[in-house]
């Protein structure tokens, strides 16, 4: 049998492709006018497949004008896979826009798939003040250089809503644990995330606040939801650990001596990795440590 000749490897790319349909579709379109007759029945089905494809995309509006999924905490779109060079895995149920495996009509779950379903609200509107240093308690810096969450101990109404968080359970499992997302009440598209500090801080993990309405290069799902359980086990009953997704390693959330900044630590980081919620988190809510 002898190989696929240049132009049938190029019209295929183009068909895969979900960028420029209309473009690539003129493209096939000429491509048979001018090919000789053995290739005119291949070319007319990849035209065919590139209609349907192209008319997918129109129902989420023309390449010039993309229409992206819902990239909120009460229900994210992006499931973390991409599709410029080749379709979306049918695992995810989602749909190519723009390059992304985007949930068309629900949110994506922690294992990268889409569900009809939105995420669990658990709880709202509660602050996070740490066990190690209980007068000190977890804010989001909006306006900051970096980003990083800090911990004071100033009054309650000095923060003007910043000290107060929101609880969402995020649909499936992740290597058989469930994630969460924790959001700003005040600034619901901001969400906490632990991410490596790139040189900014002596410590390599930090705790920071990121915003979700990035449509050009949205979040991957692991790098924003996170591992949030009960520290009943160790004797303390309201108290929760918030860590990474942990693809590799958990990295914990943790306040360290010399600092009232929010870090990541890849060890147990005792008492300054655990944070009270006031009010509490019902122990049913979340899984243990």
């Amino acid at each position: 049998m002898r190989p696929p000749s240049r132009a049938r490897r190029l019209a295929a790319a183009c068909v895969c492709t979900p960028l420029f349909p209309r473009a690539c579709s003129i493209w096939i379109s000429r491509t048979y006018l001018f090919h000789r007759a053995g290739d005119k029945e291949v070319l007319v089905k990849l035209l065919e497949l590139h209609q349907q494809r192209m008319n997918v995309s129109d129902r989420w509006g023309s390449s010039g004008s993309v229409r992206m999924g819902s990239l909120a905490a009460t229900c994210y779109g992006f499931t973390g896979g991409t599709c410029a060079y080749a379709s979306c895995s049918s695992f995810r149920m989602a749909m190519c826009d723009a390059g992304k495996c985007m949930c068309p009509h629900g949110c994506a779950g922690a294992d990268g798939r889409c569900y009809q379903s939105p995420n669990m609200v658990v709880a709202s509107s509660f602050i996070l003040t740490n066990v190690k240093y209980p007068k000190y308690r977890m804010y989001f810096k909006r306006v900051t250089t970096w980003g990083q969450m800090g911990t004071s101990s100033m009054p309650s109404f000095s923060f003007f809503g910043a000290d107060l968080f929101d609880l969402y359970r995020v649909p499936g499992l992740f290597d058989g644990k469930a994630l969460f997302m924790i959001a700003s009440h005040k600034w619901p598209s901001y969400v906490l995330a632990i991410r490596a500090t790139t040189g900014t801080a002596l410590s390599p993990f930090g705790t920071y606040s990121v915003e979700l309405k990035d449509t050009s290069a949205p979040w991957k799902p692991e790098d924003i939801m996170l591992r949030v359980c009960s520290m009943a086990s160790y004797g303390k009953p309201n108290a929760i650990m918030i860590g990474s997704a942990g693809a590799v390693k958990t990295i914990w959330a943790y306040v360290h001596m010399g600092s009232w900044s929010v870090y990541g630590s890849m060890s147990s980081p005792g008492d300054g990795g655990g944070w009270m919620p006031n009010p509490p988190i019902p122990y049913a809510a979340i899984p243990p440590c």
